[in-house]
């Protein structure tokens, strides 16, 4: 199963095979929400970000959720966002790298 690699902007990084395990090893290290479930987590973790950047994330799929975090970094370059995107892979063949500085898309 291919791994990537997210970097988080505080510089955390979570190795996962898609947005199910992203989400899951995102709620796991959480200091607000690691006893949730899943879904929680997303709810409670959509309503901060609406509050500190105005940006809805939808919360019905971990598919969806993480789309939607990819979608308001690259959307919103202006202004540091503090977010994730894939990076790079762990275990197999190059597909792009990718890093988020201070909210700011380097590709």
């Amino acid at each position: 199963m291919n791994r990537h690699m997210y970097i988080l902007a505080d510089g955390g990084r979570i190795a996962a095979s898609g947005p199910s395990e992203f989400v899951r090893l995102l709620r796991e290290g959480s200091w607000f929400d690691s006893g949730c479930t899943d879904k929680e987590y997303m709810m409670n973790f959509s309503g901060r970000y609406r509050e500190l950047h105005g940006v809805t994330v939808r919360t019905d799929t971990p598919e969806h959720f993480m789309d939607d975090l990819k979608k308001s970094v690259t959307s919103r370059v202006e202004r540091p966002v503090p977010l994730l995107l894939r990076s790079l892979p762990v275990h197999s063949s190059p597909v792009g790298y990718f890093f988020l500085f201070h909210g700011y898309l380097i590709s």
